[in-house]
């Protein structure tokens, strides 16, 4: 069996991420305060690259609004029909 992704993942750090786009981010299953018995598991979360940090798209992400995370990847093969809300996050005048 091969090990192919239909999804590319960049390893945080190794590339910069584009910013203010819809990511996919491999994160701690364990959160913070971490809990032992997810420790070692990942989840993933869609957010986005501030230019400075990863940050969730929903309001309520019960690890904080700046996330660590480990790999990012961009969504871009989506079936065709679907399109993404827009988001105020993506404008050009939106402040931190």
């Amino acid at each position: 069996m091969h090990d192919r992704s239909i999804i590319d993942w960049f390893k945080c750090g190794e590339q910069q991420p584009p910013t203010r786009e819809r990511l996919l981010l491999v994160v701690s299953a364990a959160g913070e305060p971490p809990d032992s018995q997810l420790m070692d598991k990942s989840e993933i979360v869609i957010g986005y690259w501030t230019g400075e940090y990863f940050r969730p798209m929903i309001a309520d992400y019960p690890w904080g609004k700046h996330l660590k995370a480990s790999h990012w990847a961009m969504l871009r093969k989506l079936p065709k029909g679907i399109f993404l809300q827009s988001r105020p996050e993506f404008r050009e005048d939106v402040g931190e």
